[in-house]
């Protein structure tokens, strides 16, 4: 089972081996977010995710293996031009 978490308080940022990450990528849509001004977080298999609102979060909860798994080909990538020009 995996534990997750959301804080309804600012967190510090602190990550389980002590150190404070000065910056985090929202895992759904890629956005930069400040640990320190974000009460928007959870913890997946042990990690702590940061996240810029609310959907993304949601979006996050409701099935995190979607946005953790890295895509296993070009035509599962959102949004990237593939196109070489030859």
């Amino acid at each position: 089972m995996n534990a997750m978490h959301v804080s309804d308080t600012a967190p510090t940022g602190a990550k389980p081996g002590g150190t404070t990450p000065a910056s985090a990528v929202d895992p759904v849509c890629g956005m930069t977010v400040d640990p320190a001004r974000t009460h928007l977080h959870t913890v997946h298999e042990g990690k702590e995710y940061f996240f810029c609102s609310e959907s993304c979060l949601r979006r996050f909860r409701s099935d995190p293996a979607a946005f953790l798994k890295p895509p296993d080909s070009a035509a599962e990538r959102p949004n990237r031009s593939t196109a070489s020009g030859r």
